[in-house]
């Protein structure tokens, strides 16, 4: 299975660790976990790509804990679905399942919805991106499309939840007031009363 791949690529065989600990004993300053995962997406991800990722999400998830920029080690992970879909001996069958791949990669927590949100946006550093940069991007644009959706409606709630605090101050403040002016009222109408 692939898991077994990624502990064999990330294990010496001759004992078990995790693979942040082993990353971090094999190499000067630690294997690096982006050139690990090119790997990974280079030579073992299939036609399948997405439901392999999901069926190796506890060692993908170790092995990117072990990075020490995560920022970088998503923008590589991008780059690596960029050849995986549109530059391997599985591109034709992968390029359709674009959105599939990302989706995994975002629920297994590889990939930040706004990482991805970036990536298609920057377009590959081109204004309108062409070649690879291009088709991978096109067929993200579903995925892309749910993700600013997402991001919309999450902003909607937050202004409804803004307004709704706004209001809620007003009435308390409204209500305070009203206290006030009631205990003034009560003060007059007690000193009115008293006898001179």
């Amino acid at each position: 299975s692939l898991a077994r791949l990624i502990k064999m690529a990330s294990h010496d065989g001759l004992r078990e660790g995790n693979v942040s600990k082993k990353i971090v004993e094999e190499a000067p300053g630690g294997l690096q976990v982006d050139s690990l995962l090119g790997f990974i997406f280079g030579s073992m991800l299939g036609d399948d790509a997405d439901t392999q990722i999901l069926d190796c999400e506890a060692e993908l998830r170790q092995l990117y804990a072990a990075s020490s920029d995560t920022g970088e080690t998503q923008r590589a992970i991008l780059s690596y679905v960029q050849k995986l879909v549109t530059d391997s001996t599985h591109a034709a069958g992968l390029l359709g399942r674009t959105p599939p791949i990302l989706k995994a990669l975002c629920d297994i927590g590889l990939l930040t919805k706004d990482a991805v949100l970036e990536w298609h946006a920057d377009g590959g550093g081109q204004s309108e991106p062409t070649g690879a940069a291009g088709k991978v991007r096109e067929a993200a644009e579903p995925f892309v499309d749910r993700l600013r959706a997402s991001q919309q409606r999450a902003a909607a709630a937050e202004s409804c939840v803004d307004e709704l605090e706004r209001a809620l101050e007003d009435a308390m403040r409204a209500a305070e007031l009203e206290r006030e002016r009631a205990a003034a009222r009560a003060r007059s109408a007690g000193d009115e009363a008293k006898p001179t």
